[in-house]
């Protein structure tokens, strides 16, 4: 089992409490849980416009300023795309953007039809486990000794869970389409705002909008693409996708986002994305052109350090199962764990495929730039012999309690990181 006090290396959040949906709401916490030194104005909403209620948001001026050079303009054909998006009472600011709206492609629903959980709910790992078998994927995310997991059989139906953690808002974020989980900061320059399913998606992923500008968000990078807020990119946290089974055993008395939300299609624990990661070419709603450097659906595991774009094929990392590279400035590791399922292969989510999981760790340690090699339970660095598992800690040797420090990174596939990423470099 893992102490707390290790897991808080990992930068893993977990919710306190929820916030309401009904009208808009403004409030400051004050910490009352979990004492912070930075009290925020939660603004939260339902799906009617609060736009033009943005009186707390300045944007610093340096990014206004920059932001202006990678503005593009609206195009005449852009146009009647606005105006198909203004009756269906979207008040967002068309004429900001950095992109291409030709880009964006509607997908058959309205915003929020895919429904965000705005007051989530935990049950304890003894009675989640009931629900969810132990293969199944779960994103591991705490702070302050507050930990918690939430299973993608819950995230794939509603894509966004808005939380409060640890005095902080966060959302929890996970895009089918692409394969991609995100955990953010709602902070937005000092107000914090709820985020919901705009129905919409760019290079096949989620597009995100907040309630109060009606800005529009790219979930794989948490950058603002179209609207007021444009240029602005949320604060990623480090998190981590583990079996069920994996943060059971090292946290019992961990919390687990329940099932108890309501589905029209389908119950949870099934997927409407059968097949999805085994396909030829990617969803019907990605229009750019293929890097055919990987299969379009292929796992990547994937990050970004001062602006270098890296992916590692997935199916090289399992044969090898630890790697040892370098990203911008930094000496990563990259490990591969088998015992986590696919949720876009069988309609059952408990009877597909193992595709594992896969994280990124820095590999420097004080003074010292570690090189790890496979070993039988986990990975083991050549320097001391210490033995590591897959939350990145020292359970053996010489650095037993020593935790490395996790890269924030995605298991995507490849088509969508590579469109957001086109510079990235590859790891076969």
């Amino acid at each position: 089992m893992l102490s707390l006090a290790a897991l808080s290396g990992l930068a893993l959040w977990a919710c306190t409490e929820g916030l309401s949906e009904v009208g808009l709401e403004k409030r400051t916490a004050m910490g009352g849980q979990q004492p912070t030194s930075r009290p925020f104005t939660a603004v939260v909403s339902s799906t009617r416009s609060t736009a033009g209620a943005q009186g707390r948001l300045q944007l610093p001026p340096d990014l206004a300023v920059t932001r202006t050079r990678s503005l593009v303009p609206v195009t005449p054909e852009e146009t009647r795309l606005i105006e198909i998006w203004r009756s269906e009472h979207w008040t967002t600011n068309f004429y900001i953007k950095k992109v291409l709206l030709s880009e964006i492609h509607r997908v058959g629903t309205t915003r929020d039809a895919i429904e965000p959980i705005d007051k989530p709910r935990f049950w304890n790992t003894r009675i989640a486990r009931t629900f969810i078998d132990g293969r199944e994927p779960v994103i591991a995310f705490a702070t302050n000794g507050d930990v918690r997991a939430y299973p993608l059989q819950v995230l794939l139906w509603h894509e966004v869970v808005n939380d409060v953690v640890g005095g902080d808002p966060v959302a929890v974020t996970y895009c089918p389409r692409t394969n991609t989980w995100r955990v953010f900061d709602r902070r937005v320059v000092d107000a914090a705002v709820r985020f919901g399913v705009s129905g919409n998606v760019r290079s096949g992923g989620l597009l995100m909008w907040d309630t109060l500008t009606q800005t529009w968000w790219q979930q794989l990078n948490g950058e603002a693409v179209v609207g007021d807020l444009t240029g602005v990119r949320l604060e990623t946290r480090p998190s981590l996708l583990v079996s069920y089974s994996d943060f059971q055993r090292a946290f019992p008395d961990g919390r687990v986002l329940s099932t108890e939300w309501p589905v029209v299609h389908a119950p949870y624990g099934t997927t409407p994305y059968v097949g999805y990661d085994s396909r030829e070419v990617p969803s019907t709603y990605f229009s750019g052109s293929l890097d055919t450097r990987l299969p379009a659906t292929r796992r990547v595991l994937a990050m970004t350090v001062g602006g270098d774009a890296l992916a590692v094929d997935l199916d090289s990392l399992v044969q090898q199962r630890t790697m040892n590279i370098s990203v911008g400035d930094r000496s990563v590791v990259a490990v591969w764990f088998p015992g986590t399922v696919s949720v876009l292969d069988q309609t059952e989510i408990r009877s597909s495929r193992d595709t594992g999981t896969a994280m990124a760790y820095e590999r420097k340690v004080g003074d010292r730039t570690l090189s790890f090699d496979t070993s039988g339970e986990g990975f083991k660095d050549r320097e001391t012999g210490s033995l590591w598992n897959l939350w990145g800690h020292g359970i053996r040797g010489p650095l037993q309690g020593v935790r490395l420090s996790p890269i924030v990174h995605s298991n995507s596939l490849w088509f969508s990181w590579v469109a957001t990423y086109p510079e990235t470099r590859l790891l076969p």
